[in-house]
């Protein structure tokens, strides 16, 4: 969906002064410039603590181009944008489990996710079914094909890391673990007609990556290029577990 506006709900403390406002509107004004999305509306009220912001973003889908994840068919190729593990790894680094070569950039992904608005149309054109990487890629890919009545098959190799993200993996090799389960990537996955793939990969810029495939079953499996499967403690990240 393309940004037109969104509702801001505000509870403030009293440590929330005059420069904080000023500060914090200004960040919104800029983020409204860039992604042409408006404030609507929603509420202001006081509150002893903690200090509350909810913001409900609205999208716009030109009629009948929704693209829903349960629409994925067997034989679709799998792809998702960007770098994956980014924004769980920053947090690592921000509460000092490890460091990297470039540890600011990790940081920044965690956060000041970028949502790729340069695909939407290209989605709306080839994609199959899609949804956003919030959670964790394998948990979230577990969500769309439950949704979809299939299964998929991931090479891990395939999975597009940073380079940051990459220098670690080689130092430990439960960090591929953490990047494929780990949240706040805001990445998209999706799916392609096999018979578009390469229709597809002609149109679309070398930010978007072929991750593997969409296959018949129940169940999201895993492997790297040698065949090997790769287990996970977990698929994702969930606020209740």
């Amino acid at each position: 969906a393309a940004p037109c506006g969104y509702l801001l709900n505000l509870g403030l403390t009293p440590e929330q002064d005059h420069e904080w406002l000023k500060l914090f509107s200004s960040g919104l004004a800029q983020d409204q410039a860039e992604f042409n999305c408006k404030l609507l509306g929603g509420d202001t009220v006081s509150t002893p603590g903690p200090l509350v912001l909810s913001v409900t973003a609205i999208g716009e889908v030109p009629a009948g181009r929704v693209v829903r994840r349960g629409t994925a068919k067997v034989g679709d190729v799998l792809y998702v944008t960007g770098t994956i593990g980014d924004a769980t790894i920053g947090l690592e680094v921000l509460k000092g489990k490890c460091k990297t070569v470039d540890d600011s950039y990790l940081i920044d992904r965690y956060r000041l996710p970028q949502p790729r608005l340069e695909c939407l149309a290209l989605i709306r054109e080839f994609a199959s079914a899609a949804r956003d990487v919030s959670d964790g890629l394998i948990g979230d890919l577990e969500q769309l094909v439950a949704a979809s009545g299939v299964g998929a098959k991931v090479n891990s190799d395939l999975v597009p890391l940073s380079t940051p993200v990459q220098s670690l993996a080689l130092l430990d090799d439960q960090v591929l673990k953490r990047a494929l389960t780990g949240g706040d990537d805001y990445e998209i996955l999706f799916s392609v007609p096999y018979t578009r793939a390469d229709e597809f990969e002609l149109a679309c810029s070398n930010n978007v990556h072929n991750i593997g495939e969409v296959v018949e079953g129940n169940r999201v499996s895993v492997y790297n290029t040698a065949g090997e499967q790769i287990e996970f403690p977990s698929k994702s990240w969930s606020h209740f577990a």
